[in-house]
């Protein structure tokens, strides 16, 4: 098979929007679930503080 402009950027606009559709689709799973793991780890990190900045 033979990759032609027409058929290169259609490919590129198929996998462009289906991975925009998977981002959407994880970003309303993980609000349902409580956050991001991003804000789970900064929560987690900064409840875990002694009061001297060390992480115990």
């Amino acid at each position: 098979m033979e990759w032609t402009p027409d058929a290169i950027k259609a490919e590129v606009d198929y996998r462009q929007k289906a991975l925009l559709r998977d981002a959407a689709a994880h970003r309303l799973h993980a609000s349902r679930q409580g956050g991001t793991w991003w804000s789970k780890l900064r929560d987690r990190s900064s409840a875990a503080r002694n009061g001297h900045g060390d992480i115990i």
